[in-house]
């Protein structure tokens, strides 16, 4: 049986910038059937697709290989610092490893939702509701 689909419920466009394909699919597990999931293995061209598309949920892994140059930080992180408060706020930071440090940061900069990998799915999934 075909689930209803509420009428006024509008398509979300979910990017996830993870490098990790069995993350993605974790994430396909949770998100709704009208949402679509965009993904990028690296943060290259995130900032013209986060620009462009305006996604409503923005999943991003702050441990990836650097594809920036000349980074002293994390890739995540550095691209994070060139996001409007406004984008920021739809950012949830997914990671495996956090530092006091970079958890300041991150409230520095406006983020205010962070996923530990090691967390239950369904977590990640109530996060992207709030």
């Amino acid at each position: 049986m075909n689930a209803i689909q509420d009428p006024s419920r509008r398509l979300r466009t979910v990017l996830l910038i993870d490098d990790d394909p069995g993350f993605v699919w974790d994430v396909r597990r949770i998100i709704n059937e009208s949402d679509r999931l965009d993904w990028l293995s690296g943060t290259e061209n995130a900032l013209d697709l986060i620009r462009s598309a305006a996604p409503g949920v923005i999943l991003l892994d702050l441990h990836m290989p650097r594809h920036l140059a000349n980074l002293d930080e994390d890739e995540g992180l550095a691209l994070l610092k060139h996001l409007s408060p406004e984008e920021q706020a739809r950012v949830i930071v997914v990671t495996r490893a956090l530092s006091d440090s970079t958890l300041e940061t991150l409230g520095r900069l406006g983020v205010k939702r962070v996923y530990h990998k090691s967390e239950s799915i369904a977590r990640l999934a109530a996060l992207m509701e709030q």
